[in-house]
């Protein structure tokens, strides 16, 4: 190996270093003094070309990780030039580029180049790293090609192994977003995750597969899941950039649960694992943590809210609008006022909550918090279906509760049984204001047995003489039933009570 060689090569491996050190600036400036150090040496170029294309990867700059990516693979796949015969192929060359011949023709840093490339290429088609909208053949194009990294027995592609792992998940789960409410995507999606983590495992390295399951965990309603995985990784020794993410999930997983001993712990624990890192995702993680330990006691939310605002520049926020709403939304729960929470959210992001159903979904949450009427097109706007689970119940409960406001107790009783069912298998705080809600929806009414017995023929749309026949009995004690129904209940009608009777069915309570 040449010194330029031996010098490029260190270089590469600072730049990627410096990244995972939350050193951007460092990464890029590493990666310009490798590409003047190549100069026209192919091979050196490709290893360049490749190691750039990774860092616009995670710097999301898809358009640069895919011209960046698109150059390495076309300068590996040109034949070399034999001497004496200009133009012709000589395979033995070629293959040694492309890692098509026998281990010991093959170079081991080209090769892991080429597949790393092969993977910013994948993620850079399917859409991994743009909020674009992601087209069918173009994600399995992409996953297939993913798969084919991921499943390679080449001891020279483990880093690469584990980013085809992690990307062929991210899209996999993108491409069923609007099914992961129904039983066959959201078991699929565990499926995925399963696999991914035993591929994941045999590398000794999980990428972002574990921050990934614990987000399934969020979409889908699984707290205990994404608690178990979360935890299940929170003390390795890995990229701090990918501490810091997962210790602010378990910070927040905690502060949904009500564990505010352990939410003010992770929440710390992420704050002071970002030190140092200029990556705006990861500060804005790691700000978010903080404003969690804050809620949980460590301090003032109003002083760990201006810290957020302050800890990347305006665009920086930009990339991540739904960290800022995830931060307002665990100070509302502290108690701070709605006003302050927007004046928060304009100071961090001034073009304001850009996509429409996070917009949508802050304003159904601010506007109940100010006791303000929520106007019906903000509940169709936020697109339910796609928020994460403990977020669509509690729009759902706002949705219950304006409509109950306007008379529509029926309707707002299935709001709240849909929210039941989205948070059954999440503890904790939206639970309970679910559980709360149901409460002032279906009151207890005391009963005897044969009231009960009369209530439920009521609410078919039985008359007396049919319910006296029914129960053997007069109808002269069916009207006294009713009466005393009527009473207990606080009803002014037949219609009401059964109206009432039916929430209550419809919620599956059991006064009985």
């Amino acid at each position: 190996m040449t010194s330029v060689d031996a010098r490029c090569g260190h270089l590469l491996q600072d730049a990627r270093a410096r990244w995972l050190l939350g050193d951007a600036a460092g990464t890029w400036a590493a990666l310009a003094q490798a590409e003047e150090l190549a100069g026209a040496d192919r091979r050196l170029q490709i290893l360049v070309l490749a190691e750039r294309s990774v860092a616009c990867v995670r710097a999301e700059r898809a358009t640069e990780a895919l011209a960046a990516a698109s150059q390495c693979l076309a300068l590996a796949a040109e034949p070399a030039e034999a001497p004496g015969a200009a133009g012709q192929p000589r395979p033995a060359e070629r293959d040694r580029w492309l890692g098509e011949a026998g281990p010991s023709a093959q170079d081991d840093a080209v090769r892991a180049a080429v597949a790393d490339a092969r993977v910013s290429h994948a993620l850079a088609r399917g859409g991994a790293i743009s909020a674009g909208r992601r087209k069918e053949e173009a994600i399995a194009e992409a996953v297939a090609d993913l798969d084919a990294v991921a499943t390679s027995g080449d001891p020279a592609l483990v880093g690469a192994r584990i980013r085809a792992i992690t990307g062929a998940l991210v899209l996999r789960l993108a491409g069923i977003e609007a099914d992961l409410g129904s039983g066959h995507g959201e078991a699929q999606a565990w499926i995925w995750v399963s696999r991914a983590r035993v591929l994941s495992e045999q590398l000794r390295d999980p990428g972002t597969v574990v921050r990934q399951a614990v987000d399934l965990g969020f979409h889908t309603g699984q707290w205990a899941r994404a608690w178990d995985h979360a935890l299940s990784d929170i003390d390795r020794d890995k990229h701090r950039n990918e501490q810091v993410a997962l210790l602010t999930k378990a910070a927040q997983l905690a502060w949904e649960r009500g564990w505010e001993d352990h939410a003010r712990h992770y929440g710390q624990q992420a704050l002071a694992a970002s030190v140092g890192v200029d990556l705006p995702w990861v500060r804005v993680y790691a700000y978010l943590g903080g404003v969690i330990a804050a809620a949980a006691g460590a301090g003032s939310v109003e002083a760990a809210l201006r810290a957020y605002t302050r800890c990347t520049p305006r665009a920086g926020h930009a990339t991540r609008p739904n960290r800022a709403w995830l931060a307002a939304q665990v100070a509302l729960d502290a108690g701070l006022p709605a006003a302050q929470v927007r004046t928060f959210l304009d100071q961090t992001l001034p073009g304001g909550l850009e996509h429409p159903a996070l917009h949508a979904a802050a304003e159904v949450q601010l506007r109940h918090r100010e006791g303000r009427p929520v106007d019906p097109d903000l509940f169709k706007a936020a697109d339910i279906p796609r928020q994460l689970a403990p977020e669509r119940a509690r729009i759902l409960l706002v949705r219950a509760a304006e409509r109950s406001r306007t008379g529509l107790h029926t309707a707002a009783a299935q709001d709240l049984a849909r929210a039941r069912t989205i948070v059954r298998h999440w503890p904790g705080r939206v639970l309970q204001r679910v559980e709360a809600a149901v409460e002032q929806v279906t009151p207890s009414v005391p009963g005897t047995p044969a009231q009960r017995r009369v209530l439920g023929l009521l609410v078919e749309g039985w008359s007396n003489r049919d319910i006296a026949e029914r129960l053997g009995c007069s109808q002269r004690t069916v009207a006294v039933h009713v009466s005393a129904l009527l009473a207990a209940s606080g009803t002014a009608s037949r219609t009401e009570l059964a109206g009432q009777e039916l929430r209550r069915r419809l919620l599956g309570s059991d006064y009985g």
